[in-house]
């Protein structure tokens, strides 16, 4: 299993296989207030449908985010962010995503590929997209966190991924000081995945992964995202 994490989002990569005797996993059951792949979701357990413990009336399952994949070494992708009204579990807030999605999408790449992203920005504010992670360059469209997207305007990443990259589960989010806090939790962020890792490790290739991404959130009681506050201040 690997795992990648920050204050405000948590992933996890892992491979299950089926049980026996002499080979057996345990996977507890969560159920949490989360969106994946749209902007509206509500508890879910990881094995199917589970009921809403006020109503009792069946919520939504585990669902699998969007996924893009490389093709021929290549990986284009527009990624759209803009303001977006979620609901998580019984709680609205006032995000931001990418395409609409608050989970955020699954990027997935080989050692050696070309990433082309696009970035659109219909915030009133200004955001970028930091490669978290990626042993790559920041020159140029490169994984420069310093570059900011003014509001309205678009820029495309140019991301070359090493022949000699790790092969891991990573992420990329938006790296806009001062910003980020609030722009993280509204759901501007996403897993990004450098394939190869069962290559390396041919015992895994019969395994079927499992990919699961939890993020934070603190909303005020009229679903405005609450600034989190240092806990000494200086």
């Amino acid at each position: 299993m690997t795992q990648h994490c920050n204050p405000s989002s948590l992933a996890f990569r892992f491979y299950a296989r089926p049980a026996s005797l002499l080979n057996w996993i345990v996977v507890p059951t969560l159920s949490l207030a989360f969106s994946m792949g749209s902007a509206a979701a509500a508890p879910f357990g990881l094995f199917g449908v589970v009921k809403d413990a006020a109503s009792g009336a069946p919520t939504v399952p585990f669902a699998t985010p969007v996924e893009y994949r490389s093709e021929n070494g290549v990986l284009n992708v527009n990624l759209e962010a803009k303001r977006t009204r979620v609901s998580l579990g019984t709680t609205q807030i006032d995000g931001a995503t990418y395409n609409g999605a608050y989970g955020g999408p699954v990027l997935r790449v080989r050692p050696g590929d070309q990433l082309h992203l696009r970035l659109i920005n219909h915030l009133p504010q200004a955001t970028n997209i930091h490669f978290h992670g990626l042993n790559v360059s920041p020159k140029g469209h490169g994984d420069n966190s310093m570059h900011m997207v003014a509001a309205g305007d678009t820029w495309d990443y140019e991301i070359a991924i090493p022949k000699n990259h790790p092969p891991g589960l990573y992420w990329f989010h938006t790296h806009a000081h001062e910003a980020a806090e609030r722009q993280v939790m509204g759901g501007l962020s996403g897993t990004l995945i450098v394939e190869g890792f069962q290559d390396a490790i041919p015992a895994t290739q019969p395994l079927k992964e499992r990919l699961i991404a939890l993020k934070e959130f603190s909303p005020d009681e009229n679903g405005k995202l609450n600034r989190v506050l240092a806990l000494i201040e200086i």
